[in-house]
């Protein structure tokens, strides 16, 4: 009986490595691309994404407080997941972008050494801050709707770009 506990333990303990740098990479990755995208690309994503958090919240779902939310319920990060793999099957880029926003943001819920990147990230998304109300009139002439963008200057607690 042993043997299998240390066994489970190696493993266990090989698999959180794993994953974590996993996540680093897929993070990083995601910063890299906002961090090649201008103001106005980035305003747009950022409405869509301000949108799609407004959503999830009148479902129950809270995602501007990853590291208080993610311990108590970590399903958040699992629907994430299954928004990105079904926007990405229906090539809706921009969904799975926005909905990446918020699986790297509450990720840091669970994954504390993502923080510094997350705080890049939203450094990176404070560019687009400025676009927000001319992409949601582009959203608005693309899909006949506006998007819901209420908050959409705010970042989630703990991932303040410049931590005072």
């Amino acid at each position: 009986m042993e043997r299998e506990e240390v066994l489970m333990g190696v493993f266990s303990r090989w698999f959180d490595r794993w994953a974590l740098r996993t996540q680093k990479r897929e993070m990083q990755s995601f910063v890299d691309q906002l961090a090649a995208m201008d103001g106005a690309e980035i305003g747009l994503l950022l409405a869509v994404a301000t949108h799609m958090r407004n959503t999830l919240e009148d479902e129950g779902k809270m995602l501007m407080d990853p590291i208080v939310t993610v311990p108590i319920d970590p399903t958040p990060i699992l629907i994430l997941r299954g928004m990105i793999s079904e926007y990405q099957k229906s090539r809706s880029m921009s969904d799975a972008a926005a909905a990446m926003v918020w699986l790297h943001t509450m990720r840091v819920g669970a994954r504390h050494e993502l923080r510094g990147t997350a705080r890049v990230m939203w450094r990176e998304l404070s560019r687009g801050m400025p676009h927000v109300a001319g992409a949601s009139v582009d959203v608005y002439r693309v899909t006949g709707q506006f998007p819901r963008t209420y908050g959409y200057e705010e970042f989630p607690k703990g991932l303040t770009p410049e931590p005072v």
